[in-house]
């Protein structure tokens, strides 16, 4: 195809990007994807946004999609993605790998901007990816990843995508939660003026990272179950992963509120005149002061 055709392909990519991720194989995408997507491709320059949704929803299928277009209208990007761990940081270098090297239409669409018959270069590993069409030379990667507590202390980022930071472990270990904060403050050392970040997830704790960040920017952003349609969670489903799960767990994870869950000890007045003769004490590892999910009682 011509030149102008290709520029005619991605302008129609943009406008219905769900579309161009059926062409990337992520066929269970719908337009109402198309909504996430553009948040990741119109983050503002030196800003930061985020998508809050729902486990099982695909928000990181739409993340992988957003950076191949992003890619495609500015090979020259620094991207950094942060998840819990490196191995799943590395899960996400070694998909966007796979779509630039093997998906026909991306390929094709390399060759006929770029006149670049591979995007594969010497540096080409699961922690750091050099693209091929990228036509200038920087210290920093096309791709970096990194797990929560990498070394990123030096390196220069255009664009930071924060995806599944808060997990189950900051659920259950306020050390966790505090590491997971104090990474993420440090990425903006490394963020260029005019970067962006991207961050994505599902709460897990109502002291997690997540708690940090103002009000304001869940405004349009926060997407419970049942605010967008993905075909195959029925009623039934819904249903069943109640079943599985504690009320608490399942309201974090899908309803993305906390709440008390109803197997644990729940917080009680407190008399600080204690003239009883007979006491009883007892010991609950899981008890909640309604501040906190994560003290113990005695």
């Amino acid at each position: 195809m011509s030149d102008f055709a290709w520029h005619a392909a991605l302008d129609d990519w943009l406008a219905e990007p769900h579309k161009f991720g059926h062409l990337l194989g992520f066929e269970k995408l719908t337009p109402e994807h198309d909504q996430w997507i553009n948040f990741f491709l119109r983050v503002p320059q030196g800003g930061r946004d985020i998508l809050m949704a729902h486990r099982n929803s695909y928000k990181t299928t739409c993340g992988l999609v957003a950076l191949t277009l992003l890619f495609m209208l500015y090979p020259e990007l620094r991207v950094l993605i942060v998840r819990k761990t490196d191995t799943y940081a590395a899960e996400v270098v070694l998909a966007l790998q796979k779509i630039f090297l093997h998906n026909p239409i991306v390929r094709m669409y390399l060759i006929a901007r770029w006149k670049c018959q591979s995007a594969q270069t010497k540096e080409w590993s699961q922690e750091k990816t050099v693209f091929a069409f990228k036509r200038r030379v920087t210290v920093q990667p096309s791709l970096t990843a990194a797990g929560i507590g990498g070394s990123i202390t030096g390196a220069h980022f255009d664009y930071i995508w924060l995806d599944d930071i808060v997990t189950k472990e900051d659920r259950y270990s306020g050390a966790e939660r505090e590491r997971t904060k104090s990474f993420v403050y440090e990425t903006a050392n490394v963020i260029e003026p005019t970067g962006s970040i991207m961050i994505t997830g599902t709460p897990w704790h109502e002291d997690d990272y997540f708690s940090t960040l103002p009000k304001a920017m869940f405004e349009g952003r926060k997407f419970r179950i049942g605010e967008i349609h993905i075909p195959e969670i029925t009623p039934e489903w819904v249903a069943k992963k109640k079943q599985e799960m504690t009320p608490s767990l399942y309201a974090a994870n899908y309803e993305l509120e906390h709440i008390f869950s109803d197997d644990v000890i729940g917080a009680f007045e407190t008399d600080t005149n204690g003239d009883c003769d007979y006491c009883v004490a007892f010991v609950d590892s899981s008890y909640s002061n309604k501040k906190r999910t994560d003290s113990t009682s005695v």
